[in-house]
């Protein structure tokens, strides 16, 4: 890899804004409209990713992080988000409080900065907050989603919503050079029959398909036919956002973060 840094910043169309010394990037245009910006997990669980983890009390606020290696994103560890303040736009971790949003930016839409030491791959939403995090020379990433769950009370319990968003991605690799890919996200949920199922397409990386999810209270998880494993939370007043993460074993990890769609 080439001595200098590589820096990428790229936004949704509903713009970054810098709010220090200047910034800039270009939206991500995947030939779909971005969603609405207005718009987690078990680490013991012997089965991570799959199962139906215990939903939370009303209006906990919890979350995952999956631990990855500095080099190849090589999956090493689940561990479980918890946090008191309605500040989605920090990751508290390993003793650790890293910006999703650097201090001096302000985003509306998906934030995609990458450079040699440090990656900040993610959005913050109303109610929920996911991506990639990285933060130093040889440091571990953080692939995470958390946030306020929906009550039990507020929880749908018939009809089917399309949920929109983006999927943050990491591909294992031997390649230092590396990056982490970023996506749309499409679900299709229906309370009524309590399932879900998702398709996200990260760039430059084949579609990941999550079928054969399952709902339990406010939280969901499955097993693709693919192999892939998945679980997160529905966040917000009656199911308003919906996030999560994703792994294949050996092959990738990822998170999501999606609205609800409101015909």
């Amino acid at each position: 890899m080439k001595a200098q840094t590589l820096l990428a910043i790229a936004i949704t169309a509903l713009g970054l804004a810098a709010c220090g010394s200047g910034g800039g990037g270009s939206p991500i245009d995947n030939g779909r409209n971005s969603p609405n910006p207005n718009s987690p997990i078990n680490p013991n669980d012997p089965n991570p990713g799959g199962g139906n983890p215990p939903p939370p009390p009303a209006n906990q606020r919890t979350g995952k992080a999956i631990t990855l290696s500095s080099n190849g994103y090589q999956r090493i560890s689940e561990q479980a988000l918890s946090f008191t303040q309605q500040n989605f736009g920090v990751l508290k971790v390993d003793g650790q409080e890293l910006n999703i949003i650097p201090p001096n930016m302000s985003a509306g839409g998906l934030l995609n900065m990458q450079a040699r030491n440090t990656a900040r791959v993610g959005q913050v939403m109303t109610q929920s907050s996911y991506g990639y995090v990285r933060e130093g020379t040889n440091a571990q990433g953080y692939m995470f989603s958390q946030g306020i769950v929906t009550s039990a009370n507020d929880m749908p319990t018939s009809g089917t919503f399309n949920y929109s968003g983006y999927a943050v991605h990491a591909a294992m690799s031997n390649q230092a050079n590396t990056q982490v890919e970023a996506g749309t996200a499409n679900f299709n949920v229906n309370f009524g029959n309590r399932t879900i199922s998702g398709r996200l397409s990260p760039a430059n990386n084949a579609e990941v398909v999550l079928d054969n999810g399952i709902i339990n209270g406010n939280s969901f998880s499955g097993t693709a036919n693919s192999g892939t494993k998945f679980s997160g939370y529905f966040y917000g007043g009656h199911a308003d956002e919906m996030g999560g993460t994703y792994y294949k074993q050996g092959e990738y990890t990822g998170a999501f973060g999606t609205q609800k769609i409101v015909p």
